[in-house]
C-alpha cells in the first residue's frame, strides 16, 4: 500500500468517526505521534509520559527493550529521551554479541495557525519542526522533520517530510515523506495508521484514566496499551508490536486559576480597596502602664483580655501541631487587626503550602474574629513574606466565594513595608511599650511571643545518596547507593548548625574495588559540618533599581581535612524577574599530605524569571576548586514542586585534559523534586523531628562536540571528575529565602491557588459546618 492510498483511506475513515475527544499517543522516539511518524501536537504541558516496548524498532535486531520519556515543557515545546538496547548487562567492549545500546534525545516545537485567521479551523491546524536522536558521539536514529497536522476533537491527520542521515544501524525509519492519522472510537479506544517510505503500520490504543488516581497518583494520570501490526514485510518493526506506558502530571496541585487575578499585576505599594462588610465585635487593647509586657483589654461588648489570651493560645497550639515554630500573636491597640508571625518548619515542598495553612488557621480561628489581619511568614526565622487584608474577605476567598475583590482578601509583599521602619534618629526604643509589628499602622500588643522556638528540636533529615551510570557500554544501569543523615540545629534568627553522615548501602559490580566506576562508590564517612547564617535586608540601591539584598555566610568543614568558609550575596529586582548572585569561598587543607593548594571556588550568576511563565534562564561563570573555569547556561521549567532543567557547560582546565586539549563542553538534563512528605511529621514532645530532603536531583550529562563519549579511563580513572568542584554547600540564598526562586512578585501572585489547595487539604477537613459559614 502506498502512502497516497493509505492517506486516502485514513481521510475516508476519519470522517466516519464518533464525537469522542482525542487521547495522545507517542512515537517510538518518545515524541507525540503514532509509531514512527510524529504529529504536530505537543505533549500536555507539565506532564511526563513513560512508554516501554519489548522491541527495538528501526534496527537490525528487533528484540530487546525500548524505553522513552516525554516531557511537555510548554504549549509549543516538548522533549523526549530514548533508551534502545538489545541487551541489558552485556559488556560491549568484550562481547561482540551485545547488539546496540543507544541513549538519545529528541525534541519538537510547534504552533497553531490561529494567528492567520480567527476561524476556528485555524486553531486546529498546527505545524511543527523537530529532530530525533540529537547529539551524542554515536547516533542510530538521527532525523530532522517538518510536519503539519489537523488536530480535531474526534480525529487527526498528519503529514510531513523527514531528512535522515546514515545511522549506525544503516536504517532510515523516518526519512522522506510520511503520513499518519488517528480516530477516537471511545474514551478508552483509539485507532491509528501511518506510512513512511519503508513501513506501513496500523494499530489500536487502549486507555484508562481512573486506575492510577485510585491508587494515589495525581489526578489526570493515565495508563495506555498500544498494539500495532505491520502491513507487509518490514525490517524495522515486527509483524505484531506491543507498547505500554503511563502519563503523570508533574504538578499534583495544578488547578485552573481565575483569569481576573492573572490579569492583575501585584505592586509593592498597592493598597487594597476594602468593600464594606458587616463588622465583627470590636474591642480595644491597651498597654499596662505598670508592666510593659502585660496587656489588658477594655472590651467593647463581651470580649475581655482572658478571652483574647485563650483564643491566641488555642491558635498557637494548632499552628505548632501544623509544623510552625517561633509563633507570635498580637492585636493592634484599636482591636481592629490581628497580627500573626510564624516560622515554617513543617511544609517542605513549598512556602505557599505554609502560607495557605497559616492563613486558613488564622481566618477560621476565634483569634481571627477581627476586621483586618497581618501575617508574617518566616524561613529560618527570617521574614520572607508579608500578607494583609480583610479577614472576612480572606474567609470567602479560601472557600472560593466571591464576596469581594481578591485584592481585599490578601495583599502580598516581599519586603517589609516602609512605614514600619523606625525614624532615622530614633534611639530610645525601650520607651515604646506596645511594640511595632512589621507592616502595621498601629502599635501591637503581643499576647504570644516566641512560642515553640525552633531551637528546641533537632531536625533529622534522611534521604538517599547515589551515583549511577545509565546506558553505557558496560551495562544499562550501574549504581552505588547510600543513605544520608543530615541533622539541623536551628540556633538564632537565620542560623543553623548542620552536618552530614553518609552510609554505604549497596552497589553494582562495576563499582567494586578495581571496577570501572569504583572511584564514585558511595563511602561510609562523615562529611560536611558547618554553621550557616542567612540574612535579608532592604536593598541599599536607590530607586528605581531598589530590590532586595540577601545572603548567606558559612564557616566550618565542607569536606574531610578541609576548613574555611565563605558565603554569597544576592540581589533581587523589585519585580522579581532578575537576580544576581556572587558566591566565594576559601578552604585550607588540614591533613597530612603535602602539595594541596587552598580551594577557592567562586561564581557569578544571573537569573531571569519572566513574570507568570514558570520558566527561568540562568547564566553562570565560575572559577572552581581546581582552578578550572566554566561558563554555563541553563533553562529551568517549574511544574509545581518539580523542576526540569536543561544545561550546557563549557569548561577550561588549568592543565591539559586526557585528550591533550584544555576545553570540554557538557550538555545534560536534570530533574529535581522534594524527597519528603508534603507536610512533615510532628513528633510531639520528642527532642527531634524526622524530615526528608528539601530537594533531590537526578540527571544525565554527556560531552558535546566530541567523537567519543568517554568519561572514565582505564582502571576506573575519572577523566572529568576534577572539573566544576564547588564549595560543597547546598544552601543557596535563593533556596533558603526565595523557596528555590518561587517566592517573589514574578511567580507567587500567579500561583495563589496553591494557598487554597493547602487550606483544602490541611485546614478545611478539621472545620465544622458552622465554622465554614462566612458572616
Amino acid at each position: 500500500m502506498s502512502p497516497r492510498s493509505l492517506a486516502f483511506g485514513l481521510v475516508t475513515a476519519l470522517w466516519l468517526g464518533s464525537t469522542v475527544a482525542q487521547q495522545q499517543t507517542n512515537s517510538v522516539n518518545g515524541l507525540s505521534g503514532y509509531v514512527f511518524v510524529p504529529s504536530a501536537g505537543i505533549g500536555d504541558k507539565g506532564s511526563v509520559s513513560v512508554d516501554y516496548s519489548p522491541s527495538v524498532l528501526g534496527t537490525d535486531r528487533l528484540g530487546g527493550h525500548n524505553l522513552t520519556l516525554l516531557f511537555g515543557l510548554t504549549s509549543f515545546a516538548e522533549v523526549s529521551g530514548r533508551v534502545a538496547a538489545n541487551t541489558l548487562q552485556c559488556r560491549m567492549y568484550s562481547d561482540p554479541n551485545c547488539g546496540m545500546r543507544d541513549l538519545s534525545a529528541s525534541g519538537k516545537i510547534g504552533f497553531d495557525l490561529g494567528w492567520l485567521s480567527s476561524a476556528p479551523v485555524f486553531k486546529q491546524l498546527r505545524v511543527a519542526l523537530g529532530a530525533t536522536d540529537v547529539g551524542g558521539a554515536a547516533t542510530s536514529f538521527y532525523s530532522n522533520f517538518v510536519v503539519a497536522s489537523y488536530l480535531g476533537s474526534r480525529w487527526e491527520l498528519s503529514g510531513g517530510f523527514a531528512k535522515g542521515r546514515e545511522n549506525l544501524s544503516q536504517h532510515m525509519p523516518l526519512d522522506g515523506p510520511f503520513v499518519g492519522g488517528s480516530i477516537s472510537i471511545a474514551p478508552w479506544l483509539k485507532m491509528h495508521a501511518e506510512a513512511t517510505a519503508e513501513n506501513r503500520v496500523v494499530g489500536l490504543s487502549l486507555f484508562d484514566d481512573s486506575l492510577l488516581s485510585q491508587i494515589g497518583f495525581p489526578q489526570g494520570s493515565r495508563l495506555h496499551l498500544q498494539v500495532n501490526r505491520a502491513l507487509g514485510p518490514s525490517r524495522d518493526i515486527p509483524e505484531t508490536h506491543l507498547a505500554f506506558g503511563l502519563r503523570i502530571p508533574l504538578d499534583s496541585t495544578l488547578r485552573p486559576y481565575s483569569s481576573t487575578f492573572l490579569a492583575r499585576q501585584t505592586r509593592q505599594d498597592a493598597q487594597p480597596q476594602i468593600v464594606p462588610l458587616p463588622k465583627p465585635t470590636q474591642y480595644r487593647v491597651e498597654a499596662s502602664s505598670e508592666q510593659p509586657d502585660e496587656t489588658r483589654a477594655q472590651p467593647d461588648g463581651s470580649r475581655a483580655i482572658d478571652t483574647l489570651q485563650q483564643a491566641a493560645s488555642s491558635l498557637a497550639d494548632v499552628l505548632a501541631k501544623e509544623g510552625f515554630s517561633d509563633i507570635a500573636i498580637g492585636y493592634s491597640t484599636d482591636g481592629g487587626k490581628v497580627v500573626l508571625s510564624v516560622n515554617n518548619m513543617g511544609y517542605t515542598h513549598s512556602e505557599l503550602d505554609a502560607l495557605g495553612a497559616a492563613l486558613g488557621n488564622l481566618a477560621f480561628s476565634s483569634a481571627g474574629r477581627t476586621e483586618r489581619y497581618r501575617l508574617v511568614l518566616r524561613r529560618w526565622n527570617v521574614p520572607i513574606v508579608w500578607v494583609e487584608g480583610d479577614i472576612q474577605c480572606l474567609r470567602g476567598w479560601l472557600l472560593r466565594e466571591a464576596r469581594c475583590p481578591e485584592a481585599n482578601a490578601l495583599l502580598i509583599r516581599f519586603q517589609e513595608p516602609s512605614e514600619t521602619v523606625p525614624p532615622k534618629h530614633s534611639q530610645d526604643t525601650a520607651t515604646r511599650k506596645p511594640s511595632d509589628a512589621p507592616g502595621t499602622d498601629r502599635p501591637v500588643i503581643w499576647l504570644i511571643k516566641g512560642f515553640r522556638p525552633a531551637w528546641e528540636k533537632l531536625r533529622l533529615h534522611l534521604g538517599p545518596s547515589s551515583h549511577y551510570a545509565f546506558a553505557t557500554e558496560y551495562g544499562i544501569w550501574d549504581y552505588s547507593v547510600g543513605a544520608v543523615i543530615n541533622p539541623w540545629l536551628h540556633l538564632w534568627q537565620g542560623a543553623i548548625l548542620e552536618g552530614i553522615r553518609q552510609v554505604h548501602i549497596a552497589h553494582s559490580r562495576d563499582y567494586d574495588t578495581g571496577g570501572i566506576f569504583s572511584f564514585w562508590r558511595t563511602q561510609t564517612a562523615n562529611g560536611r559540618l558547618m554553621l550557616h547564617q542567612a540574612f535579608s535586608l532592604p536593598s541599599v540601591l536607590p530607586s528605581p533599581i531598589g530590590g532586595m539584598v540577601s545572603g548567606r555566610i558559612s564557616v566550618g568543614r565542607p569536606f574531610e581535612d578541609w576548613l574555611g568558609g565563605g558565603g554569597e550575596l544576592r540581589w533581587d529586582s523589585s519585580n522579581g524577574e532578575h537576580a544576581l548572585t556572587l558566591a566565594s569561598h576559601r578552604y585550607l587543607y588540614q591533613g597530612d599530605l603535602s602539595g594541596y593548594r587552598p580551594g577557592q571556588p567562586s561564581s557569578l550568576s544571573y537569573r531571569w524569571l519572566p513574570t507568570n511563565t514558570d520558566w527561568q534562564l540562568e547564566a553562570t561563570y565560575g572559577r572552581w576548586w581546581n582552578r578550572d573555569n566554566s561558563v554555563g547556561l541553563a533553562s529551568r521549567h517549574w511544574f509545581g514542586d518539580v523542576n526540569l532543567g536543561f544545561f550546557i557547560q563549557q569548561y577550561k582546565d588549568a592543565r591539559p585534559l586526557w585528550f591533550g586539549g584544555r576545553e570540554v563542553a557538557f550538555a545534560g538534563i536534570e530533574l529535581s523534586f522534594p524527597l519528603s512528605l508534603r507536610r512533615e511529621i510532628h513528633t510531639g514532645s520528642l527532642p527531634f523531628d524526622l524530615r526528608g530532603l528539601p530537594r533531590y536531583a537526578v540527571g544525565l550529562a554527556t560531552t558535546v562536540g566530541r567523537k567519543d563519549n568517554a568519561f572514565v579511563g582505564a582502571g576506573g580513572y575519572p577523566l572529568y571528575a576534577h572539573l566544576g568542584v564547588g564549595s560543597g554547600i547546598p544552601f543557596a540564598t535563593g533556596a533558603i529565602l526565595r523557596d528555590f526562586d518561587r517566592l517573589g512578585p514574578a511567580y507567587t501572585p500567579f500561583h495563589l491557588d496553591r494557598l487554597q489547595y493547602a487550606f483544602d487539604r490541611w485546614v478545611k477537613p478539621r472545620l465544622s459546618a458552622a465554622d465554614l459559614i462566612v458572616d
